[in-house]
């Protein structure tokens, strides 16, 4: 049953990157560089302190 679901998650992922490509990609978001920022280091020494 799980093989069937993950199969079936992974298809319809792969239909949904299709359609938004043919659509013209996710646009400006994607071509955006992005770095990590202080803020990123904070939120992971609180979950590595968790």
């Amino acid at each position: 049953m799980l093989a069937t679901a993950m199969t079936a998650s992974l298809r319809r992922a792969d239909e949904m990157g299709d359609a938004i490509t043919a659509r013209g990609g996710s646009g400006q978001i994607s071509d955006r560089p992005s770095r990590p920022m202080p803020s990123d280091a904070v939120a992971l020494t609180v979950v590595l302190a968790l």
